[in-house]
């Protein structure tokens, strides 16, 4: 059932933007995200019971019907991102930039004994780390549907350093969805951090870190917007 909505879900999206707008909108891709993590775990553990038994056989059906999902999952995430550079950065980092554990604990293993296979779990035990949080959003945005910051009291690094903020926050807080700017601030919050250290020899607050990163995006080139 699973492997059939995602690949009428890949299908979908075949009709263009206004299907990929409407995923990106419902963070359908987190969700395709989760099974590629489960169907990658199912498919490298191997069978720990006995040689030549059914219970091996049952386990290999197990994992080709886990491949054939992974296979499906990779086909939606290729055509979410389709045409659109932005969006396949941020799937890109989605995939590969998370800094959480990459050893996989005992738990979000399946079991594969012959005793253990009636019960293979659909989905891991663990959440794969998303690749921008809400904190990434409140300092992009200065809000995040949540909470709002609070500017009063902000000290910016140098007079005259606080700029307007860019075309792509306000846009991205009419929906409060991450966008290429988020993914910016939180590349950049390391370097906002240690010069508000060497300077006041403190961190910045939230507020500070939505104040200063205007003037940081402002000093890339177009292109390196894009």
């Amino acid at each position: 059932m699973r492997a059939r909505v995602v690949r009428s879900s890949r299908n979908v999206l075949t009709v263009g933007d206004q299907a990929q707008d409407l995923a990106a909108e419902h963070s359908v891709e987190q969700e395709v995200f989760k099974l590629v993590n489960c169907a990658v775990r199912v498919t490298a553990r191997g069978y720990d019971g006995d040689a030549g038994t059914g219970e091996e056989e049952k386990w290999q059906w197990i994992v080709n019907a886990y491949k054939k999902l992974l296979i499906t999952s990779l086909q939606f995430l290729n055509n979410i991102v389709a045409q659109n550079e932005r969006r396949k950065l941020m799937l890109w980092v989605s995939l590969f930039d998370s800094t959480s554990e990459t050893v996989l604990a005992p738990e979000d293993i399946p079991d594969t004994t012959s005793t253990g296979l009636k019960d293979i779990p659909s989905n891991p035990t663990r959440e794969p780390e998303p690749p921008v949080t809400k904190r990434h959003v409140l300092m992009a945005y200065g809000m995040n549907g949540e909470q709002a910051l609070n500017l009063g009291g902000s000290v910016p690094l140098m007079k005259g350093d606080w700029k307007a903020m860019p075309e792509e926050a306000n846009e991205g807080r009419k929906t409060m969805t991450a966008n290429g700017y988020v993914l910016f601030v939180k590349r950049n919050l390391d370097f906002c951090v240690e010069e508000y250290l060497e300077k006041y020899q403190r961190d910045p607050t939230y507020a500070e870190v939505y104040l200063d990163m205007p003037r940081r995006w402002m000093e890339l080139d177009p292109q390196a917007k894009a």
